[in-house]
């Protein structure tokens, strides 16, 4: 009993996600079977709903405690979870979203395996849409980056047009994060 909003995880036991696509594992002709694996339209919901409450109330209690469980839920392996945290985030007003077009030469930043930030160059898109050094990835057009899936594979697979969308946790939130973290470890 499939239903709308269903989610594929796999096909013949390779996993299907944005960076490996459906389409591009098996193309499936009539006479072929197929194995799907499939994740119901109410479990990710509750998983959605989940992420959203453990955001929330993070950031209720304080800015650190926020993005640590921000980061914590980013490398959840569950489908969808990471980027429902993301979204939570973003009304939490932790995250930003930030549009670049891209040029001949890039989006006008490095970033290093960690997804920060490490170099803006002057006078491009990413100057100019207020990105800072330090400033941290964390998905790419509505695609969750991490240590598992650092921000250089998802460009090389997922973007294709012009335009991106960059969810960032600014290097002004992550520096609030660091003074409570050294707080809390000079109090304790």
């Amino acid at each position: 009993n499939l239903q709308l909003g269903d989610r594929i995880v796999a096909l013949n036991d390779k996993v299907v996600n944005r960076a490996n696509p459906i389409r591009s594992l098996a193309p499936l002709s009539f006479n072929a079977n197929a194995n799907f694996s499939i994740v119901k339209a109410a479990i990710l919901n509750i998983v959605r709903l989940e992420a959203e409450a453990a955001v929330a109330a993070a950031t209720a209690e304080s800015p650190s405690a926020a993005v640590e469980e921000l980061f914590k839920l980013i490398g959840d392996e569950r489908p969808g979870v990471g980027m429902d945290a993301v979204k939570a985030a973003e009304a939490a007003k932790l995250v930003k979203v930030v549009t670049l077009n891209k040029s001949s030469n890039g989006y006008g930043m490095k970033v290093n395996n960690d997804n920060m930030i490490s170099k803006i160059t002057p006078g491009m898109q990413a100057e100019r849409s207020g990105l800072q050094v330090n400033d941290c990835i964390v998905a790419l057009n509505d695609m969750v980056v991490n240590r598992a899936n650092p921000l250089n594979d998802t460009l090389a697979t997922a973007v294709t047009a012009t335009v991106a969308n960059f969810y960032i946790v600014t290097a002004a939130i992550l520096k609030i994060t660091r003074l409570e973290a050294n707080a809390e470890a000079a109090r304790g």
